[in-house]
């Protein structure tokens, strides 16, 4: 991005932002409606986004150096969506 300011300006007004909007307003119509609870639309939106990110660095980067990966990337975005919805709270919790 320091390399290239125009693209990386560019780059976040039109996939970072928007992909960011698109995802505060799926998570404040799931509190609108009840389906989530209250919580920090922005903090959660990058609590989303980190995982893929993280993602397509680890592609784009580390992986072209080190070679084809045994990795299934959409169980990786199933878990990553299972433990926002659900955190690590167990499936059956005991009751106290």
């Amino acid at each position: 991005a320091q390399n290239f300011p125009d693209l990386a300006r560019f780059y976040n007004a039109e996939v970072i932002q928007r992909g960011s909007g698109l995802f505060a307003r799926a998570v404040q119509r799931g509190i609108d409606r009840g389906e989530f609870r209250p919580v920090n639309v922005d903090y959660t939106v990058r609590a989303l986004v980190s995982p893929l990110i993280m993602r397509s660095i680890l592609q784009h980067s580390f992986l072209a150096c080190a070679g084809p990966e045994d990795f299934d990337v959409p169980a990786y975005f199933a878990h990553t969506v299972d433990l926002v919805l659900n955190g690590l709270r167990p499936a059956n919790p005991a009751r106290r």
